[in-house]
């Protein structure tokens, strides 16, 4: 499912700069290189950093990125403090060479080359609104700073407020200016409209906090995949059913608006039409898989969280009391989060889905058939799609799409066409690496 009967139509990667593209899709050393170490450009040149504790498998099989407990997102001031050394936005308002030979330099990026730091940091400064936003921002900070030093008075703060508009055309062909994303005060902070939620000021002491349902967190976090700053989800898309009578049910979807997973489903869907750097950005692929997967589960378990009267969660009388009979004397207990058997993966879920499958077996006996179904990275589907240089791993969407598909394939054999033989019952349960 890529766009719910063509009920999501957005406009993605379609002012993609043609350079970068190259670099994408190139054979040239250079763009080899730059594919191998995408993570590290991109995270060297991001406005936002992704805190996690990346934990990958052990062994010696492809390359897998994995995260364990909590992703945060965050951003910095315009300028480090004395004893740091420039991270995110701040070493895009940096000179380029200087910024390359600084990011080329450290020991993380050993393996990375200045020249296409230098190329990149350079591309984003002319295309990307919210680089250029941060250097309007330092412009300010400069002109500020020089005209108080002529008029002999002390120098007003700067700051920086990206703008909070959650309602945009979804199918908005122009890129975005830096003026749309983001206002410079300057002067007392009670100007600054109370809405707005993301400010940056010339130096803070320590990293402010992205809200996972913020536009800006993809834009600002891969700089490298959406380099024109083009948004990411917020609970306000809309979904077009302008062509509603042109179907043949006639019957719209209940939803009104585009859920997270229905927008990222948007992105990764192949299009032969459009250029998608995703299908190209290798690790920083998986990446981003990961990282847009835990947005949607924490949006989820917000949702549980906040609903709980509603989803009639509270109403579980014995096990509250049991909890609160459950304490040392210290006192009550924080509120208790009880987590709906419909969270996919949560204990409740698994104890529902486990019971279901003991049911079949209470009615109809044992099992006959326990049956396997493995994916083959090179199965000629897989292999076939791949981009020149591209190996499995590159393209977990892909071995998905291709995995399901083919599963789905054999239960119709053996379920519907009952090639083993006749199916009284049957559970299916799936595990993914």
């Amino acid at each position: 499912m890529c766009c719910v009967s063509n009920e999501i139509r957005l406009s993605r990667f379609r002012n993609f700069p043609t350079a970068l593209r190259s670099l994408y899709l190139g054979q040239d050393d250079d763009s080899k290189h730059f594919r191998q170490y995408i993570r590290n450009y991109n995270n060297s040149l991001a406005m936002a950093s992704m805190t996690a504790m990346i934990e990958p498998p052990r062994g010696y099989g492809p390359y897998c990125f994995r995260v364990h407990g909590q992703v945060y997102h965050s951003f910095g001031g315009l300028y480090p403090r004395d004893t740091e050394a420039p991270q995110c936005a701040q070493v895009l308002i940096m000179d380029t060479e200087v910024a390359a030979l600084e990011l080329a330099g450290r020991q993380i990026n050993a393996n990375c080359r200045a020249t296409i730091f230098r190329f990149l940091h350079e591309l984003l400064r002319n295309t990307n609104p919210y680089v250029q936003a941060f250097r309007l921002m330092a412009d300010v900070v400069h002109d500020e700073t020089h005209e108080a030093q002529l008029q002999g008075r002390r120098t007003r703060s700067v700051r920086m407020v990206f703008e909070h508009r959650t309602v945009d055309d979804q199918r908005r062909y122009n890129a975005a200016t830096a003026n749309e994303v983001a206002v410079v005060y300057v002067g007392d902070e009670d100007n600054i409209p109370g809405e707005r939620r993301l400010v940056v000021y010339e130096k803070t002491g320590s990293l402010r906090s992205i809200p996972h349902l913020d536009k800006r967190c993809d834009p600002l976090t891969y700089p490298l995949l959406f380099p024109t700053g083009e948004d990411g989800w917020n609970p306000e898309m809309q979904r077009d059913t302008s062509n509603l009578d042109l179907r043949s049910n006639g019957v719209s979807t209940t939803r009104s608006r585009i859920t997270q997973k229905d927008f990222y489903s948007f992105l990764l869907f192949s299009r032969d039409s459009v250029f998608n750097p995703l299908h190209h950005a290798g690790k920083l692929l998986q990446q981003y898989i990961v990282d847009s997967w835990i947005k949607i589960e924490m949006n989820r378990l917000n949702y549980i969280r906040l609903n709980q009267r509603q989803l009639r969660l509270d109403t579980v009388r014995g096990l509250q009391d049991f909890m609160l009979g459950d304490t040392d004397g210290d006192g009550p207990p924080g509120r208790r989060i009880i987590l709906a058997a419909s969270f996919t993966g949560g204990p409740r879920y698994m104890v529902a889905q486990y019971q279901d499958a003991m049911s079949i077996v209470s009615k109809y006996g044992k099992p006959d058939l326990f049956l396997t179904f493995t994916c083959n990275p090179t199965w000629p589907e897989i292999v076939d799609n791949l981009a020149p240089g591209q190996t499995s791993s590159d393209r977990p969407d892909l071995i998905a799409r291709v995995f399901q598909l083919k599963v789905k394939a054999f239960c119709n054999e053996v379920i519907k066409k009952q090639v083993l033989g006749e199916v009284a019952a049957y559970c299916e349960t799936g595990f993914r690496l």
